[in-house]
């Protein structure tokens, strides 16, 4: 697999959801940002390591190297993104960013805006990957809110 620099873009196609979590900001950040965490609401992960700033994400009984990001947390930590440097199970996903905006709501709680960044219809991922994310993304609300 062969790292590649994540795109910054402003693409409008990109895959976004957007929800409201009856949690604090931080469950949310921890959630996405805590490599324990992020298996409890996403996939099975069988472990993870770290080599420098990269992640390297395992799943499967073999335990083959499924991804490597680059998980990138604000300084303000209400923004998290993956910059996903190679997937093996997805390749339309080497060079493209998901990220995580959590911002506390009036009403309490927080709302968390999603946007997987290069993410778009011409991929040939799109689809599957969209239904992926409308399933997981709640997820990261129920966990959120269950660990608050």
């Amino acid at each position: 697999m062969t790292a590649v620099t994540p795109p910054r873009t402003t693409g409008s196609n990109d895959y976004r959801k957007q929800l409201h979590v009856d949690a604090p900001v931080s469950a949310v950040v921890d959630a996405v940002s805590d490599l324990t965490r992020i298996a409890t609401w996403w996939t099975p992960v069988t472990r993870t390591e770290r080599d420098g700033d990269a992640v390297r994400i395992f799943m499967g009984d073999g335990a083959p190297l499924a991804m490597q990001v680059r998980v990138d947390v604000e300084a303000d930590a209400s923004t998290v993104t993956w910059f996903v440097q190679s997937c093996g199970m997805a390749q339309d996903w080497a060079g493209t960013a998901p990220s995580f905006v959590v911002r506390p709501a009036a009403g309490g709680g927080c709302d968390l805006d999603f946007r997987h960044v290069g993410l778009e219809p011409a991929l040939e991922c799109f689809e599957q990957c969209r239904a992926g994310w409308d399933h997981f993304v709640p997820c990261i609300a129920h966990h959120a809110e269950v660990s608050a």
